[in-house]
């Protein structure tokens, strides 16, 4: 796995911090040759993300990663937009997935598959590889099938979909994830679907995504203070917030809207910078007692919650709760998917903010409003409280193959 859990670095040469233990991604040495100018890859939109996938084989040695990153997505870029690469100004479209063959047990015996997320920072140089994206996990599967890194002639001329076992290694996490195929290459976009996805337009072939024992994904446990409600001190007031400090898929911060003063149906851009500055501080007080970096930006990620009440119009009836969350400090249009499965588990777990607030239903399904409508997400648990998985389903479109340079 790739334990360069973040590296700052600027384009001509400067500041790089490293962690102190670094190895190459995905366990082995990086190939010695220099890389092409331009790479090889594919961009993707995965669930309400869209992203670049590059075969980790093509990225040369490791010491060249962060500048190929950097320029293929355009930044740092100080006026946000990212006009000089494939990135598109805000978290969401600012991504890379690293995808390569694994030697891991247990990983897709017939595949052997595992993939690398990168978070790449719009304004800075940061690269973040401390968490999973969720989203563009969906198209993971049919990117290798359709590139050769999965062995289509191990499939049934006559298959309509296939599943396999892809091992992320930001988590150390195992997903299945099913697809539809025809000819024995992905079938992303059926025309008789009718499955769609809130914050996408259209229709398209539905994915299904498992997320394996998902807990503990960062720290080790479940709940990494080993509490279900932790209290933080607003600074410059007596004010306390409870909060739900949970590593579920990804490490989560969930607060409760009421006890910032705000509505948990706000949208995204009516967010005031106080209630942002107030978020950020509870994230990053979050992220020390989880004993996380704070100043990573990517993980952990953060949301205020409501109940299903506070959803104007019918559409209350058709959630369990309301959320709204922010990413690399934006509020974002809809949610990310790590965070919706983080807060479906914590909803089916007594003792959390999610449950405190959430509709009480039978089942695994975990219905979550967002600014875009909203996201259904299954919860199994296991009966010492555990997750044992989370289940999710997306769409995924290839959007171009080619070549990108940097």
């Amino acid at each position: 796995m790739w334990t360069l859990r973040r590296i700052v670095t600027a384009k001509n040469g400067v500041r790089r911090s490293f962690s102190s233990r670094v190895m190459a991604p995905f366990g082995k040495a990086p190939s010695s040759s220099q890389p092409a100018n331009p790479l090889p890859a594919y961009f993707i939109r995965g669930g309400t993300s869209k992203g670049l996938f590059i075969n980790a084989n093509d990225m040369g040695p490791l010491d060249g990663w962060p500048n190929i990153l950097l320029g293929a997505i355009g930044s740092p870029d100080p006026y946000g937009r990212q006009l000089n690469g494939m990135g598109g100004g805000i978290s969401s479209l600012s991504k890379v997935v690293l995808v390569d063959r694994s030697n891991r047990p247990g990983v897709d015996v017939e595949g052997l598959l595992q993939y690398e997320f990168v978070q790449v920072g719009i304004q800075d140089s940061v690269i973040d590889t401390s968490g999973n994206c969720g989203n563009l996990s969906s198209a993971v599967g049919p990117y290798a099938l359709a590139t050769g890194l999965y062995d289509a002639s191990q499939l049934d001329p006559e298959a309509t979909s296939l599943t396999m076992t892809v091992y992320n290694t930001n988590t150390k996490k195992r997903i299945q994830t099913t697809f539809p195929v025809r000819n024995r290459m992905p079938h992303l976009a059926d025309p008789s679907s009718t499955f769609s996805i809130d914050g996408v337009a259209g229709t398209a072939s539905k994915i299904t995504m498992d997320y394996l024992s998902p807990g503990g994904s960062r720290t080790g446990r479940l709940f990494p203070t080993g509490n279900k409600i932790d209290i933080v001190r607003l600074p410059d007031s007596d004010a306390q917030v409870r909060l739900t400090l949970i590593d579920c898929t990804n490490p989560t911060v969930l607060v409760l809207a009421s006890e910032l003063g705000v509505n948990a149906t706000t949208a995204p851009q009516d967010i005031s910078r106080s209630t942002l500055t107030t978020l950020e501080y509870l994230r990053a007080s979050g992220a020390h007692l989880m004993g996380l970096d704070p100043t990573a930006q990517a993980q952990p990620k953060i949301a205020f919650l409501g109940p299903p009440e506070s959803q104007s119009g019918n559409d209350k009836n058709e959630l369990d709760l309301v959320a709204r969350a922010l990413s690399m400090q934006q509020p974002h249009k809809a949610i990310p998917l790590t965070l919706a499965m983080a807060i479906a588990a914590a909803a089916k777990i007594d003792g959390t903010l999610a449950h405190e607030v959430a509709r009480r239903s039978d089942g695994e399904e975990v219905r979550i409003g967002h600014p875009s409508g909203r996201v259904v997400v299954g919860a199994e648990m296991s009966s010492d409280g555990e997750v044992r998985a989370v289940k999710a389903y997306r769409t995924a479109r290839f959007l171009m193959r080619g070549e990108v340079y940097w």
